[in-house]
């Protein structure tokens, strides 16, 4: 690996590091993240509120009780997420938030660089575009998109290369957030044949660490609570750009706004799943097989963060160079 790059992934994660180290940077998500892994660790339902409270308020810093005394933060991540969190969970709350901000820097730098490589976009319009839509929000709240978007970058960038087996493995872990990898990762699985037995194989081993963890309720109750409640949650949220958040704000019923945004992302990601193959054919370039269905994945729904839109950086980037797509 080039010594510049190493030098530079090095950086990045003390500047991170750095950062989360400070009391000032809350870092409100990974107090959850952190508290959801201890609750699994210790035999714990880690999407109950009671315990999760708990930890918040004693279990992280005076920070917390001081910014938000009467709110839990919850945790609506998948199995498999917590697991990894659960590790994080043996270290103090300080340290760990401080490694977890080294690796979302890192993340990031590895997003610049893929999309450097990716794109026929000058780097200061590449690296304006993180800054603007994910470097500072998502250290702040020390998130896991930065993790996301360096392995969907990762993943187009190898697509471009040729190496098809290798965007496998870095679409798979996409599904740290995945709603945003799931699009990606079927849009590989049908279009790019020898994608398939590396993602089924990755797909699989999230699958059975989250079991191996958490056992069956848990993960059922993943899908068949946690997620359809934390979308009505979200509908008064000031940090949404869902669909459902869209139709709430315009008088509909809160079950029926998710509902009709459930139903527009499966529909917007099929549509972003289809054309992703003639787009890459049309367009000679294999990378848009990922990069058009995070863009989709990103598209009504129902729920979409905002800091989740940089999602769809790359498919700009993408086609900024082509004047016919530039507006």
């Amino acid at each position: 690996m080039n010594a510049r790059i190493v030098a530079g992934l090095i950086l990045s994660a003390l500047i991170g590091f750095a950062l989360l180290s400070s009391r000032q940077v809350v870092a409100l998500d990974f107090r959850a993240f952190y508290c959801s892994g201890m609750a699994l660790r210790e035999g714990h339902d880690p999407y109950r509120t009671q315990y999760l409270r708990a930890c918040e308020a004693g279990g992280t810093d005076g920070s917390y009780v001081q910014m938000l005394s009467t709110v839990t933060l919850p945790a609506p991540q998948p199995t498999y997420d917590i697991a990894l969190f659960s590790l994080a969970s043996l270290l103090p709350f300080a340290l760990a938030k401080a490694f977890w901000g080294a690796l979302i820097a890192a993340a990031m730098f590895v997003s610049a660089l893929a999309l450097i490589r990716l794109t026929n976009v000058p780097p200061a319009i590449t690296l304006a575009a993180l800054a603007i839509s994910l470097m500072g929000i998502s250290i702040s709240l020390g998130q896991i998109v930065p993790l996301y978007l360096a392995a969907a970058c990762g993943a187009a960038l190898l697509l471009k290369e040729g190496k098809p087996g290798w965007a496998a493995l870095a679409a798979t872990f996409t599904l740290l957030e995945p709603h945003l990898g799931l699009p990606l990762c079927v849009s590989l699985a049908l279009w790019e044949r020898r994608s398939r037995l590396p993602l089924a194989l990755g797909a699989g081993t999230l699958a059975v660490l989250g079991l191996a963890c958490a056992g069956w309720a848990e993960n059922l109750e993943y899908f068949r609570t946690v997620l359809p409640l934390h979308a009505l949650s979200e509908l008064d949220s000031d940090g949404q750009l869902s669909l459902s958040v869209i139709l709430h704000a315009l008088g509909m019923a809160d079950t029926r706004a998710v509902q009709i945004g459930s139903l527009s992302y499966l529909a917007v990601n099929a549509a972003g799943v289809w054309a992703a193959r003639s787009a890459a054919i049309r367009l000679r370039s294999p990378a848009l097989i990922a990069a058009l269905p995070a863009a989709t994945a990103v598209v009504g729904g129902s729920f979409m963060h905002s800091t989740e839109i940089v999602a769809a950086v790359p498919l700009a980037l993408l086609l900024v160079p082509q004047p016919r797509y530039r507006a």
